[in-house]
Order: structure tokens, then C-alpha cells, then sequence
């Protein structure tokens, strides 16, 4: 968002609401540094150097939540009628994608925002089921009760589009007002920028809303929860992109040796300086040196290292870079210590996502009749396993007697029931072999 985005919103803050405004202004900052556009560490624009490392963090992050698909367990077998349907509506609507958009406008807001629209998508037989939007955080705003901030009372969504007819800009506004154990829905629109006006209104008929939201990380005192970029970590990547930016540019004027003369080098005023050609010097006092660098800026690529681990702590994020010299070493048990802040981390999200999916879920079961359980989400393991490591505390529990080949099976990833089935062929056909051969022995061939 550039200056006049800001000013324009300034403007409209009567339209619109100061909280709006501040609250969009704050998550565009935000979403900028997330996709590189930040503030310039130096003048000299041609020696900026922008390090991201703000974006690295958010996609690592949104790659731990959502990188591997959680999968939706209801109460049932897997081919119940509610199981099926969950499935059906969310693959209609591109489960993933609809995922990674909530983790990051969670990420880059503090909240995540889900809206439900019945009847707005198709499943793979080609029936209406409910369409599922993530809705971007800069549009919406919430109301609760004064003394208690998990109980939103109203939701309002607004923003601006560009009217098709008449080519000038439009305002949208949609207030989602709880009524009486039910919900009213209004539409409002505004042309001149100045007041809404309304075009529609209707009632939502069930007790919850059309739209469900979460924290990205907690908050107690407040219904929005906390973005993934906080304030230091901006000022930390503001460093050191000023640090990378003067480093750059110290190379770039000196990275090379300046050479220098005292005193009659030759008659001429300009020195020919060719490989395959000689200096002359006129006088017993001339000299010619090299001005180089005194140092290999070692320092510098040391504080911006610093900087960057620095970062990463606060972002409670692991820098792979930092563990390049202990990769071969580490065990499965060390590596859930380096992971521990951000498996900490990732258990808060999972934890306040995860309520999420399961609310959509009952929603999405009331509104077609069938249910109220939004069962349980299966998350997937993220950290990197030591195979060698694995396999040997399997091997130890098969031979203490602590479990089966049939859990060490499993343990390892393959169907039992499969394998079982060939290791009878092969012992089978193996024995016949031997029997074969023991028959051909005693008679002499």
C-alpha cells in the first residue's frame, strides 16, 4: 500500500470506520514485507539490497501448518453419509487452496476468516454444495460483547471495486448482525463515498453466522489474534537490509585496488596501463602503489548474521543455515529440541486452525440437514526423521518382544496384510527350491 492508498483510506474513514482503516493500513504494512516491498535502507537505490527473509518465514510456517493435508475424521465409518459429503463439499471447493489463503491472511493479520455461501459450489456429481471463501482480513472488522471478546455480536465486510457501467469507484458494505438467536444480514452501498445506502436485507436463519473466524496465534484481550510479522521483526528486517545495503556498497567502490602514483612518472598526464605494456618513470622519487581493502568485511557478514538468526529466534522459526554443520549428527531426539520452539509454535496454530475446520464442518452439516459433529482433524507429522535411527528402535521392540511384525509393519509404512501374503509365496517357493535340490542329491545328479 503506498502513500496515497493511506491518504485515500484517511479520507474515507468516516465512510468506512477509523477502526477499519487502521486495522487495513496495519495488515498492508505487513503483507508488503511479507512479499518483499519494503522500506529502502539507503538512498542510492541502485546499491539496495532487500534480504526477505519476512517471507521466507511466513511460507516456512504456512508450510508446517498447511504443507502436508489434514485430514477430517467424523464420527462414523469412512463411507458414512456426513464423512462423504464433508469430503465432497471440500473437495468442490479446492481444499488446499482454501487452506494455504486462511494461514496467510492469518499470518499477515492476526485473523482468519472463512464465509460460507450456500449453494455456490459443485460437487464432482455435478450438485450444489455450500462454497467456502477466505475472506481477506484488510475488509473485515468485528464486534463483541464488551465483557466478552470470544462472543462476536456483529462482523461488517467492505470495500471498494471499480463500477463496470460507469467506470468510478464503488463501495460494498455487508453487516452480519446477530438478532434475537438468529442473524441479520444487510447491504449497504455508497457512490459518492459520503453515506451508505440500502439495497437488501434478510435473515439468516440458524444461531451461528455465515462466517467463522480464528486467531492466527492468541490474544486474550482481544477477538483478533496476533500476526505471524510483529513490529520487531520488521525493524529487524529493516537492519538488515540496511546493513546488507552499506555492505554492497563498500564492495562495490572498493572490491577492486585503486592504484596510485607519486612524483614524474612519464611526460605524459595519463598512464597507458595495459597488460602488454610498460610504465616509465622520469624521475628516482616516483612511485606507484595499490590502495586495497584492509579487511574482508568480516565483520559485517557476521552482524548481519546475527541479525538474521536474531530474527528467526523472535519469529520462533528454525534458520536451516544455522544447522548445516550438524545435519549428519543429529538424532530424531535432537532434532524435536531444535524444533521445540517452533512445534510449539505450530501446536498453538494447529490448535486454534484446527477449531476452525471443525466449526465449518458443523456448520456445513447443519446447513444440509445431516449432523452437528464436526468430528477431529488428523494433522501430519512435519519433522524430518532419522530412517537409521527409526528402524532400530523397531528392530529392538521386535526383538524385546514389545510388539508385532504386524505394528512393525505398519510402523514402517507398509500393509501387513499384503506383505504377510508374500512372504508366505517366497518361503513357500524357497522350499520347494530346497526340496528340489535335497531330491536331486540323493539320487546322484
Amino acid at each position: 500500500m503506498g502513500l496515497m492508498d493511506n491518504f485515500r483510506n484517511w479520507l474515507l474513514e468516516p465512510l468506512l470506520g477509523r477502526e477499519m482503516v487502521e486495522r487495513a493500513n496495519g495488515v498492508e504494512k505487513r503483507r508488503e514485507y511479507r512479499r518483499g516491498v519494503q522500506k529502502k535502507p539507503i538512498k542510492s537505490a541502485d546499491d539496495v539490497v532487500v534480504i526477505n527473509f519476512i517471507g521466507l518465514i511466513v511460507d516456512r510456517g504456512i508450510a508446517n501448518l498447511f504443507g502436508k493435508e489434514p485430514a477430517f475424521d467424523l464420527p462414523g465409518e469412512s463411507d458414512d453419509p456426513k464423512q462423504v459429503y464433508i469430503d465432497d463439499v471440500w473437495r468442490a471447493n479446492s481444499k488446499m487452496r482454501v487452506l494455504k489463503s486462511l494461514a496467510l491472511y492469518g499470518a499477515e493479520s492476526g485473523t482468519a476468516y472463512a464465509k460460507i455461501l450456500p449453494g455456490g459450489a459443485l460437487d464432482k456429481a455435478g450438485n450444489l454444495v455450500p462454497r467456502l471463501v477466505a475472506l481477506d482480513p484488510t475488509t473485515v472488522t468485528m464486534d463483541t460483547l464488551p465483557e466478552d471478546t470470544d462472543t462476536v455480536i456483529r462482523y461488517t465486510i467492505a470495500y471498494r471495486i471499480d463500477d463496470p457501467i460507469t467506470g468510478k469507484e464503488k463501495y460494498i458494505r455487508q453487516v452480519i448482525e446477530a438478532q434475537d438467536g438468529k442473524w441479520l444480514i444487510s447491504d449497504y452501498v455508497s457512490n459518492d463515498a459520503r453515506q451508505w445506502t440500502l439495497t437488501d436485507e434478510r435473515l439468516w436463519d440458524y444461531d451461528f453466522a455465515p462466517i467463522v473466524h480464528c486467531q492466527n496465534l492468541p490474544d486474550p484481550s482481544s477477538a483478533y489474534g496476533r500476526s505471524d510479522i510483529s513490529d520487531d521483526m520488521i525493524e529487524l528486517q529493516d537492519r538488515i537490509n540496511f546493513v546488507a545495503s552499506n555492505t554492497a556498497k563498500i564492495i562495490k567502490y572498493h572490491a577492486h585496488p585503486k592504484t596510485w602514483g607519486r612524483g614524474n612518472i612519464t611526460d605524459s598526464s595519463k598512464v597507458q596501463w595495459g597488460a602488454d605494456e610498460m610504465v616509465l618513470y622520469n624521475s628516482p622519487d616516483a612511485m606507484i602503489q595499490n590502495l586495497e581493502m584492509q579487511s574482508d568485511l568480516g565483520s559485517s557478514m557476521q552482524f548481519i548474521r546475527f541479525l538474521r538468526q536474531a530474527l528467526f529466534d523472535v519469529s520462533r522459526s528454525v534458520d536451516i543455515d544455522s544447522l548445516q554443520d550438524k545435519l549428519g549428527a543429529l538424532t530424531n531426539f535432537g532434532l524435536r529440541v531444535l524444533y521445540q520452539d517452533a512445534m510449539g509454535k505450530l501446536d498453538e496454530k494447529r490448535g486454534l486452525y484446527g477449531d476452525l475446520l471443525i466449526e465449518i464442518n458443523r456448520r456445513l452439516l447443519i446447513l444440509a440437514g445431516i449432523g452437528d459433529d464436526g468430528g477431529e482433524i488428523i494433522w501430519q507429522d512435519i519433522l524430518p526423521v532419522n530412517e537409521i535411527e527409526r528402524t532400530t528402535a523397531i528392530k529392538n521392540d521386535l526383538e524385546l518382544g514389545l510388539v508385532s511384525k504386524q505394528t512393525a509393519s505398519q510402523k514402517r509404512g507398509y500393509v501387513w496384510e499384503d506383505e504377510e501374503s508374500r512372504i508366505a509365496d517366497e518361503e513357500k517357493a524357497g522350499g520347494n527350491i530346497g526340496e528340489a535340490l535335497l531330491e536331486a542329491f540323493g539320487q546322484g545328479r
